[in-house]
């Protein structure tokens, strides 16, 4: 079997698989907004962290039990990516109500790194500041949610659909726990399952 075959059949297979992708396609928004008749789009959350190496961390009682998933979402022209991050963390400490407010902060502007297969890097910032939400999880770790909004331009847009992302990085703040790094990040590098996450939301938010 030739190169140039083992290639068109390796392209057909990648083809077909971006097909049946947008043809499955799901929303969690899609309408007109009522008062500035926008159309408004938020595709459904897309998982960027493997189930299995979710459960090799609690299998093996690792602390690191961080999820993050991804959305696209439009409103009128502007696109934006919608990120949302699980982090826990175990002090052995009851929490006050200014460590449950504290816990996990994103300020408006804070950036979001994406860092593509070729090593190019990608800078969004966070539309507005949010603040996660914070509770005891079952197995007495104290677990925090959160959803940014970062707006994206078309050049952004573009290299996002046309590579994978190897690694995504968000600042943030988070009181006492220890959910950020020494630089003020939390860091999620990519494994196969959520290397195209990025193309998928992207391309189902471009079929609405």
């Amino acid at each position: 079997m030739t190169k140039q075959l083992i290639f068109t059949i390796i392209t057909s297979f990648l083809m077909a698989g971006s097909a049946a992708n947008a043809a499955s396609c799901k929303y969690e928004v899609d309408e007109i907004d009522l008062f500035t008749k926008q159309h408004l789009v938020t595709t459904e959350w897309y998982s960027m962290t493997s189930s299995i190496s979710t459960l090799m961390k609690k299998r093996f009682e690792l602390d690191d039990q961080s999820k993050i998933h991804v959305a696209a979402a439009r409103d009128g022209d502007q696109t934006s990516v919608a990120i949302k991050i699980e982090v826990s963390d175990d002090t052995g400490i009851p929490p006050s109500n200014e460590d449950l407010r504290d816990a996990l902060y994103v300020a408006q502007g804070s950036p979001l790194t994406i860092t593509l297969a070729d090593d190019s890097i990608i800078e969004l910032h966070a539309s507005k500041s949010v603040r996660g939400t914070t509770h005891p999880s079952s197995s007495g770790f104290m677990k925090s949610n959160i959803v940014v909004l970062y707006p994206l331009e078309a050049s952004e847009v573009d290299a996002l659909l046309n590579q994978n992302v190897s690694n995504v990085s968000m600042a943030a703040t988070s009181g006492r726990y220890a959910y950020v790094d020494d630089k003020g990040r939390i860091n999620f590098e990519m494994n196969r399952k959520g290397r195209d996450r990025f193309i998928e939301a992207l391309t189902c938010l471009n079929k609405a």
